[in-house]
């Protein structure tokens, strides 16, 4: 009941560009409460992106859509710890929303060049590097996605560490997981300013050593910054809102796309069916930065218990 519902704070959001995902294990990490019990939540995010940037001797090309469902399952550890586990599947294709995403952007009156200037339903990602290399990528089926182990203490009821590790095990194609261990440390923090608004916000920071084809041109110091809040505007319902940003995580390609960071908008509902029942998240992540890696729209679907 109300006691939970003060306890959840927003719903998780990492990057989902593979530009990104291949590097880093940092995100928003939203404070846990203090059950010490089991808590699940899962979550489906759905990415459509066009990347189309172009400079004297370098490109990137990626035209896709990915699926990612996870499943997070967190356990407390005495008074103030806890351990948390993520695992999943996902999944890059041609898709299917560029019709729609184009008649929505032109109906908000946004300009979408790179998208309307692609054909609709296709599949490419490519990089031409500084020194002449092509790399490329493939579509890729349903696959195993990277493990994710954190661990955190809850400082009191307001304020969180966690230390997060990524382990590189995901199937599939190349080029979308982790090539390396990444390791992320994190500090959540929230405020109730009034009763039926609270604020929440983060700052992290990673590392993972250079791996793959693409090493010459990785950061290997990555950080990573937050701030959101939900809004209880009628019963046990929400809206929320949390802007995420993420540092470059390429170096020295002049393509924006790799070497700018991540700003991204997550928005939407926290709905809860019942008094003790699940909470259900709707929502969609926008793009706020146009030049770098943050994708045009992911639509986002979850339940937590």
């Amino acid at each position: 009941g109300e006691t939970l519902l003060n306890a959840q704070g927003l719903p998780p959001w990492r990057p989902i560009n593979p530009i990104v995902t291949s590097r880093s294990a940092l995100g928003f990490i939203p404070l846990a409460d203090f059950a010490s019990g089991w808590q699940v939540e899962t979550i489906l995010d759905y990415a459509s992106m066009v990347e189309f940037t172009e400079r004297a001797r370098a490109r990137i090309v990626l035209d896709a859509e990915v699926l990612r469902l996870e499943g997070r399952v967190r356990h407390g550890i005495g008074k103030k710890g806890f351990v948390e586990g993520t695992v999943g599947v996902w999944g890059a294709y041609a898709g299917f929303l560029d019709p729609v995403l184009n008649r929505y952007h032109r109906l908000l009156g946004l300009d979408q060049l790179r998208r309307e200037d692609r054909p609709d339903g296709t599949f490419d990602y490519e990089i031409l590097l500084p020194d002449g290399r092509v790399v490329t990528r493939d579509r890729s089926g349903v696959a195993l996605a990277d493990i994710r182990v954190t661990a955190g203490v809850r400082h009191n009821a307001n304020v969180q560490t966690t230390v997060s590790i990524g382990l590189p095990v995901s199937s599939g194609t190349p080029g979308y997981g982790l090539e390396a261990v990444a390791i992320g440390v994190t500090s959540t923090a929230r405020s109730n300013p009034i009763g039926r608004l609270r604020l929440e916000g983060s700052v992290g920071a990673g590392f993972s050593p250079a791996a793959g084809d693409l090493a010459e041109w990785q950061r290997t110091a990555m950080f990573a910054a937050s701030a959101g809040g939900r809004l209880r505007f009628w019963g046990h319902q929400s809206i929320y809102a949390n802007v995420f940003y993420h540092s470059p995580v390429y170096h020295s390609t002049t393509v924006p796309a790799m070497d700018a960071g991540d700003v991204s908008l997550d928005a939407g509902f926290l709905l809860r069916t019942a008094d003790g029942g699940p909470e259900i998240i709707a929502g969609v992540v926008e793009d706020l930065y146009s030049f770098g890696p943050a994708v045009d729209l992911v639509i986002r679907l979850g339940v937590r218990w």
